[in-house]
């Protein structure tokens, strides 16, 4: 029945009639599961469907088989019957049978051309239809980029950041490839002041819209190795994080223990860093070292006056801490903490231009996805220590330490041996950076345990290397 698929139905003579041979047969036994299992020990069942149902008093089974994919379906056990030692065999592993007329019988060679011939045509089908799609894709594609031609040798004005994220970048890369420094400059001029005017409205909605776009053209800019124009978005958001302090003095914020929940600042923060963190998740997933390192430690002027503050995430998850933002409460009323972690990676989920290399969100990409992000805010703490000088909390913070250490040691591991991802990432000592990996195991332990996350670096390469290099002062 795999072969060309169809229906069996039980409780139903040869000529059509009822035949009652089930009528007291209880209805589990041809639940789909059920059967499903029972074929399974002898046939890879690929489509099964069992509805029973009533006709003139009498009870009829109806089973739908649908064809197998691979054209027909291999026994992969024996079948036999009989009591004792009188067994009687009707298949053997490796037989394939088939419909030939009105009898199940053994695969014929006319069976065997049929599956063939069947095959190539679903195969045949399948082509056509992906072709098509491409070609589909293509017309779009190319529909799209007369638009944004058209757009690129307009006026100076005539891309700004009201296009979409999408038509935005692509705008950008051809700005880039005519090498329009002015037009380019025109972006981030037009991004700055759209951010300053979100700001001083109050208006949340519209600051999270720009700071999706411009994410997206970092995210463009990494994904094709244009690291100037990168860096020209990453310095526009560091200017909009400077701005979101309007004239307010930073000590303003240091010095409190909690910030009302409806102050713009701190949401303004929290948004950037969420984004620089889905950045960063991008940049280790390309290898792209030296951005990563960039993106770490970030701070604006107005935080580099006031003298105390290392790195602009350590800020932001400080105050949107204080401001309550990093907790959320679910139905029951209870209260649960926030990781910046899951909010990167919810933002990477949302914002596809931040995971080319990951398109369809399955179960893996979704993995791999969270596994970049921990990895880059773990990188973040080592190059943030090494910024600083020394390992003291007010210059790094573990949001990973949710996570299981699996998440991160990898990239702990390679950073020991990369020599290249070292010189970018902790240019100092081995001592150095075995108490700043020390440290930082410490701080996500102690965190860790709440959430039956990291438990410290309890694996060899990273363990070892700290007593062998950790000084004992």
């Amino acid at each position: 029945m795999q072969v060309f698929g169809g229906y069996i139905l039980i409780g139903v003579q040869d000529d059509g009639s009822l035949s009652g041979a089930i009528d007291q047969t209880e209805a589990r036994l041809f639940d789909e599961a059920s059967l499903t299992s029972q074929l399974q020990k002898y046939l890879p069942v690929t489509h099964l469907a069992c509805r029973l149902v009533e006709r003139d008093g009498h009870k009829v089974a109806i089973i739908w088989i649908g064809a197998n994919p691979s054209g027909c379906a291999f026994f992969h056990a024996r079948g036999a019957y009989g009591d004792g030692a009188k067994q009687t065999t009707v298949f053997v592993a490796g037989d394939i049978y088939w419909r030939d007329g009105t009898k199940s019988a053994p695969m014929s060679q006319q069976g065997f051309e049929e599956v063939i011939a069947r095959r190539v045509a679903l195969e045949k089908e399948t082509w056509m239809a992906e072709q098509s799609e491409v070609r589909r894709r293509e017309r779009i594609e190319l529909e799209e980029g007369v638009g944004t031609r058209q757009l690129v040798e307009g006026s100076l004005g005539a891309v700004d950041l009201s296009l979409s994220s999408t038509d935005l970048a692509q705008a950008a890369l051809e700005f880039v490839r005519r090498d329009d420094k002015v037009a380019l400059r025109h972006l981030t001029i037009d991004g700055l002041g759209r951010a300053k005017g979100a700001i001083a409205a109050n208006d949340l909605e519209a600051l999270t819209d720009l700071l999706d776009k411009l994410t997206c053209l970092a995210a463009t800019f990494l994904a094709y190795d244009i690291n100037d124009r990168f860096r020209d978005i990453v310095a526009l958001l560091v200017e909009i994080y400077g701005a979101a302090f309007q004239e307010d003095d930073p000590s303003t914020y240091g010095y409190a223990t909690s910030i009302s929940e409806d102050r713009l600042p701190p949401r303004a923060w929290l948004g950037i860093a969420e984004r620089v963190l889905a950045l960063g998740g991008l940049a280790v997933r390309r290898e792209s070292w030296p951005l990563a390192s960039e993106l770490a430690v970030q701070l604006p002027r107005i935080l580099k006056r006031d003298g105390y503050e290392v790195t602009w995430l350590r800020h932001a998850v400080t105050m949107a801490s204080r401001a309550g933002h990093l907790e959320i409460e679910d139905e029951a009323g209870r209260t649960q903490a926030l990781s910046l972690v899951a909010l990167a990676r919810s933002t990477a989920e949302r914002l596809g231009c931040l995971r080319p290399d990951l398109p369809d969100l399955t179960d893996s990409a979704r993995e791999d996805l969270l596994s970049s992000i921990a990895q880059f805010d773990v990188l973040w703490n080592v190059r943030a220590i090494s910024a600083f000088g020394r390992p003291e909390g007010r210059a790094f913070y573990p949001n990973f330490a949710r996570l299981y250490q699996s998440r991160v040691q990898p990239i702990v591991e390679r950073l020991l041996d990369d020599h290249d991802m070292r010189a970018s990432l902790f240019p100092g000592s081995d001592a150095e950076l075995a108490a700043a990996l020390n440290e930082i195991g410490h701080v996500a332990q102690n965190e860790g345990w709440r959430f039956d996350g990291f438990t410290g670096w309890a694996q060899d390469p990273i363990e070892q290397f700290i007593e062998r290099n950790l000084s004992p002062s």
